[in-house]
């Protein structure tokens, strides 16, 4: 295709603006690109068509314009516009994904600070019911306790001591609960 061949495809074509709703206007100029323009050229002759054609048909032609050019996509695919296209929608999906794993990032974050919160506050709890029994059957043990309690960071450990506490038969049996606490 010489220089001016382009040129000269490129007026033909956007005359289909001129033409709006009539699809058989852009189908003699696909033909025309198909029986004229080297294989080479065609997509991007063919691409400018289509964009061309997108403009100027109606509403109602936009699917068959879609489906048409569909059945050229093997042409069409290889275009440098194309290939274009199909790496900004890749870098898109890619920054897509990338805000995606930063949300889903942020959001264990936040789930793992609550865990840790409702761990602290559950510890709290258990810690002070400790306290509570001791304080109400053992009141001379209060500061061991207090110090002793301070120490466990598990809840089934002291979950353990509490029923011990409570069960304990005497305030010796309670002060040796108290003392294996390390």
């Amino acid at each position: 295709m010489n220089q001016e061949q382009p040129i000269a495809h490129f007026e033909v074509y956007s005359s289909t603006r001129k033409v709006a709703g009539h699809p058989e206007v852009v189908e003699e100029a696909i033909q025309e690109v198909q029986a004229q323009v080297t294989p080479d050229e065609q997509g991007n002759v063919l691409n400018i068509l289509f964009w061309f054609a997108s403009l100027a048909l109606g509403e109602r032609d936009q699917d068959w314009l879609t489906r048409r050019f569909h059945m050229l996509d093997d042409i069409l695919s290889e275009t440098p516009l194309a290939k274009h296209l199909e790496e900004l929608g890749a870098e898109r999906e890619r920054e897509r994904i990338r805000e995606e794993i930063k949300r889903a990032h942020e959001e264990a974050q936040r789930a793992q600070e609550e865990a840790q919160r409702i761990r602290e506050e559950m510890l709290k709890e258990l810690r002070q019911m400790v306290l509570a029994i001791v304080s109400g059957r053992l009141p001379g043990l209060l500061t061991l306790a207090q110090e002793k309690v301070e120490c466990l960071t598990d809840t089934a450990a002291l979950n353990t001591l509490i029923v011990q506490i409570a069960t304990a038969k005497t305030i010796n049996d309670a002060q040796q609960y108290l003392l294996a606490i390390e």
